[in-house]
């Protein structure tokens, strides 16, 4: 029996009555909401926080990820990020057979190490571990821009911002994490690749020590990284990142190379002309030069040693150019305690300081050159120490190429590549115009052992530089292999003209005056022309280790995150 519309009516009113349209949207909502987006609170992100051991960590699962790259569309958006900027990037693996071929992509973010790094080796404190949650963030009001965490870093994870002047990188969306939400890049992988996942230290310890992290990555145990890669397929042993024998010069770092340079310059020279006595005895000069060389010393004055320090000053200045906020580089110090750049900063800072007072006490108080006062040996431990501290920021880094051997053999022979003929310059150039001084005594007394010096550095210099060459013969791709390989191709021209100015500079030119000086016992050349001759060796010299030290930063190879 059919019900009439009056009948049909009246039941709507009776419901209406019990349910306002309100509660039953109400309802709808509070029903729908955690099966819609319940995933992105309980699957994706840790319900509990990281007790004591434990940290949260990004856990990648390779089964799932696509290379969509929605990941770094989100991160890019959330975080309004620059065109240039990415703090998460996709790459791929590849390997396999010709019969049956692997393509694997792989997402890469801040790892989030136990022991970061960026973190270390920052000289303003820049970065901070949360000790609660174990993210490594950065401040971004904090940071100069030195663009150290570059070097320091082997995922190289940390990005420069060049209009901002500072370097940014992955924080986990903390704040997000902190609101209970997932971050950006785990809410917008559309495969639920990525998620939030808290890792026990002891796990991520036993993880690197077995070197079980990525195919192709950095080693895990300098860092310890705390990102999970997981995955059910066996992987093929032969994976490599699809860019793996790409090689690509990096930058050159001017700034850093004049610093380098002059400084090390300004230290060998001030080295040499304090302690030129014990100098030109291991150089074999005569007995008759020792004793004279005190006397020339005195009546030149503090003037060559005031142009050295002009000249170390100049590469200090040069070093700011280097930053991106350079108002604030006063904070390079705050990280003394652990970065060797903040004790690089000091070091110098310091010689600068002593050598000053030095040679303004001797000015004051028309001291000998033979009575060394303690300021003197003070400024000279010093300046080797600041030095050693400019080695230390090379070789606290990642990279082969930047060896303590290797590094050491090249800063320190240029000290002393540089130091040599400085001196020499200064002396004959202060002789010239002083009137009790002859640069004919100069050339007798000081041309010999110092053109003697400079032809057994420049070789033992541009032999050890040529030992990298060695490794082309690898029959693996290492890093040293892809160095060698980026100075015999793309390089190429900067290699020929350091090795052929260092030839004529550092050895036929001082031959020629070595030569002469022998035969006619250095009265063989017009003083003018020596000084002429003596200004080509510096600037020759001077041109070689700019390029030696171009080609030191560009022709570094690390091993690297796929897609980085």
């Amino acid at each position: 029996m059919s019900s009439s519309p009056s009948d049909f009516v009246a039941s709507l009113m009776s419901a209406q009555q019990s349910l306002t349209a309100v509660d039953l949207f109400g309802q709808r909502v509070a029903e729908a909401t955690p099966a819609l987006h319940g995933q992105y609170y309980t699957d994706l992100i840790p319900l509990d926080s990281p007790q004591e051991g434990q940290q949260y960590a990004f856990e990648v699962d390779l089964d799932k990820c696509t290379g969509c790259k929605s990941c770094v569309a989100a991160c890019h958006s959330l975080n309004g990020l620059d065109d240039s900027e990415a703090w998460r990037k996709v790459g791929s693996l590849v390997g396999g057979t010709t019969e049956l071929p692997v393509l694997q992509h792989v997402t890469t973010a801040c790892h989030h190490c136990l022991e970061p790094a960026c973190a270390d080796g920052c000289p303003v404190n820049a970065y901070e571990k949360n000790p609660e949650t174990g993210i490594v963030i950065h401040l971004d009001d904090q940071c100069i821009g030195c663009q150290y965490c570059l070097f320091t870093c082997p995922y190289e994870v940390p990005v420069y911002n060049h209009d901002k002047g500072i370097v940014r990188k992955c924080d986990m969306c903390h704040d997000r994490l902190q609101a209970n939400e997932a971050p950006a890049c785990v809410q917008a992988c559309p495969q639920h690749a990525i998620r939030i996942v808290i890792s026990k230290e002891a796990d991520t310890i036993a993880n690197a020590q077995a070197n079980q992290f990525l195919p192709t990555a950095p080693a895990p145990d300098y860092t310890l990284p705390t990102t999970l890669y997981k995955t059910t397929k066996p992987l093929p042993r032969n994976l490599l990142a699809s860019d793996f024998y790409v090689g690509r010069p990096q930058h050159a770092h001017w700034p850093l190379v004049t610093m380098l340079i002059l400084t090390q310059l300004s230290v060998g020279t001030f080295v040499m002309l304090n302690c030129f006595t014990w100098m030109l005895v291991l150089l074999g000069a005569s007995a008759t030069t020792v004793r004279n060389h005190n006397v020339l010393i005195d009546q030149m004055g503090q003037w060559p040693v005031i142009m050295t320090l002009a000249l170390g000053m100049l590469g200090l200045i040069a070093s700011v150019l280097h930053l991106g906020r350079p108002l604030f580089a006063f904070r390079a110090i705050l990280g003394i305690r652990r970065s060797w750049l903040s004790r690089e900063i000091v070091a110098f800072g310091v010689f600068a300081v002593l050598a000053s007072a030095d040679t303004a006490l001797a000015i004051l108080t028309e001291s000998s050159a033979e009575k060394h006062h303690p300021l003197q040996w003070a400024a000279t431990l010093v300046g080797i120490f600041a030095v050693v501290c400019s080695i230390m920021v090379y070789v606290d880094t990642p990279r082969l190429l930047w060896s303590p051997f290797f590094t050491t053999s090249r800063f320190g022979l240029t000290a002393i590549l540089l130091g040599l003929p400085t001196t020499l310059l200064l002396l004959s150039t202060m002789a010239a115009l002083a009137p009790e001084i002859s640069v004919s005594t100069i050339m007798s007394q000081y041309s010999a052992p110092i053109c003697r010096g400079l032809i057994f550095t420049t070789f033992l210099k541009l032999l050890l530089e040529a030992r990298i060459f060695i490794h082309l013969r690898n029959r693996t791709l290492n890093p040293l292999k892809r160095s060698a390989q980026l100075l015999t191709t793309s390089l190429f021209a900067i290699v020929i003209l350091r090795f052929a100015v260092a030839m004529v500079g550092g050895v036929a030119m001082p031959l020629v005056l070595l030569t002469q000086n022998t035969s006619t016992a250095g009265q063989g050349f017009d003083p003018v022309f020596f000084i002429a001759i003596t200004l080509l060796i510096w600037i020759l010299l001077l041109v070689g280790e700019f390029a030696e030290r171009y080609l030191f930063f560009t022709s570094v190879a690390t091993p690297r995150m796929p897609g980085t």
